[in-house]
């Protein structure tokens, strides 16, 4: 790293399909927008992240983990996990969580998510 650069990833997802359901993600997999979802349908966790970065040319610094497309019911399980990874790993260092509006229990959900010291959104 000569150059002296560092990277802050904004937008990157993990996903870990036995803990949190991501419909798009679970057979039978929908083929729309995103074409063949089938090569990804499988666990992305920190260090699966971690290793891919780390063959770039400029190391990552922080990483922004943008909302993976959880179940609705299950968004907040999703900020709850990666507030786990960001307390005992140190990443993610920021999360933008999902929240829908007009969902019943939505403001209950976000006061909670609200709590994630990581969460910006």
């Amino acid at each position: 790293m000569a150059h002296g650069l560092t990277l802050v990833d904004a937008h990157m997802h993990l996903w870990d399909l036995k803990r949190i359901r991501y419909p798009w993600l679970t057979p039978p997999l929908p083929v729309g927008i995103t074409g063949d979802v089938s090569p990804i349908a499988r666990d992305y966790l920190l260090d699966d992240y971690l290793g891919d970065a780390a063959g770039g040319d400029v190391p990552v610094r922080k990483i922004v983990h943008i909302e993976a497309g959880a179940d609705p019911a299950e968004a907040l399980a999703e900020t709850q996990w990666l507030q786990g990874l960001a307390d005992a790993r140190a990443y993610p260092q920021a999360i933008v969580a999902h929240r829908r509006a007009g969902e019943g229990r939505c403001r209950r959900a976000a006061r909670a998510a609200c709590r994630a010291p990581q969460r910006r959104g």
